[in-house]
């Protein structure tokens, strides 16, 4: 019995090392398939989003976008940081550099501004998109404060961002000696952004996580992970490697305009004589 059970436990000990090996060949091919080819060369957010990866995940955001977003007009509408393509379609939309975000050539920004200290007035922006923004800035918080400053009430505010709850937040984690510009970022969790944007008083009117393929670098190896796409909405929907949260600002001291129908008038028409003499009465 002894003998078994050495041979026993000397089965299960190169069982468990043959599977660690294993998972652990897999990891750095994997890995090795997130990195770009050029990962020095990376250095800006814009030139993240131009890699096939980041086109994709633009293309996603923008579909989710437009999906979730009231369908009303906005006088003006303004989408800040370094992200060039528009997400809102089919809209008159102003895009606006952060002076913190690198490598975004002035002919594709209307407005060059610091996301701390925005140059417009208060209550004038109808609709305001930050795509990737809060992650890459130092103080998150004051740009919120600045958005929840220019917001009109009633406007709308959209935020996407990376989950580091997913294979991105891995790969951020884990990504060795190469560096990209996304590993400079700070990644936050959208129930997160959910706890500021109702500090400042804002209603969330949507959310959404997406993108549950490995972040892969190419376009061939992204498309043979799409049907996790279908798989991930229903049995890991928290660990999408992106979100989009849709929030709008409340108004202070909000009245309710309600039309009075005609036989009210009437009857506060009526009344309205009996109300006074019995007041001149009293007096």
């Amino acid at each position: 019995t002894k003998n078994f059970r050495q041979l026993a436990s000397q089965d299960a000990g190169h069982s468990v090392n043959l599977a660690m090996r294993y998972n652990v060949k897999i990891w750095s091919t994997l890995k090795t398939l997130m990195i770009p080819k050029n990962p020095h060369q990376v250095h800006t957010i814009s030139a993240w989003f131009n890699l096939p990866l980041g086109k994709t995940v633009v293309e996603i955001e923008a579909e989710c976008v437009n999906r979730l977003l009231p369908q009303k007009f906005y006088r003006t509408a303004i989408q800040l940081g370094g992200l060039t393509d528009a997400l809102i379609i089919n809209k008159l939309i102003y895009k606006v550099k952060s002076n913190g975000v690198q490598g975004v050539q002035l002919a594709e920004c209307d407005v060059v501004a610091n996301a701390e200290f925005l140059p417009f007035s208060s209550h004038t922006i109808d609709l305001l998109v930050l795509p990737h923004v809060l992650e890459f800035s130092p103080s998150p918080h004051e740009v919120l404060r600045e958005v929840a400053e220019c917001v009109v009430p009633e406007g709308i505010v959209v935020i996407s961002g990376f989950n580091p709850y997913s294979l991105f937040g891995i790969m951020k984690l884990t990504g060795g000696q190469v560096r990209t510009y996304m590993d400079r970022g700070k990644f936050y969790s959208m129930n997160r952004i959910r706890d500021w944007l109702a500090l400042l008083e804002f209603d969330v009117l949507a959310g959404e996580i997406l993108f549950y393929r490995p972040p892969l670098s190419q376009v061939r190896q992204l498309d043979k992970f799409k049907v996790m796409e279908s798989f991930g909405e229903r049995w890991w929907p928290y660990f999408g490697s992106i979100y989009v949260l849709v929030a709008q600002k409340k108004e202070r001291g909000m009245r309710l305009n309600l039309k009075l129908s005609p036989a009210t008038r009437l009857r506060r028409k009526i009344l309205s004589p009996v109300a006074e003499n019995s007041t001149a009465s009293q007096d």
